[in-house]
């Protein structure tokens, strides 16, 4: 991912945000595991306030409670 380099932010964000989603909504057997989407959501929610994307915070914290741990 792009957390080595030198992405802006919210590139960043976008990128864990999306992983999250995948992670989520892989199959069982194909890679699923929502206790890491969830951690990678909430990073995502982080880096999008640190870039003061609001929008995109609310997109994600909406996220994070339509899926519960």
């Amino acid at each position: 991912m792009r957390a080595g380099g030198k992405a802006p932010v919210r590139d960043l964000a976008q990128s864990r945000f999306l992983l999250a989603q995948a992670l989520w909504d892989a199959p069982a057997d194909r890679g699923r595991d929502r206790a890491r989407a969830r951690e990678q959501a909430e990073l995502a929610a982080r880096s999008y306030r640190d870039a003061d994307a609001d929008a995109d915070v609310v997109e994600v914290e909406t996220w994070l409670r339509d899926h519960p741990p």
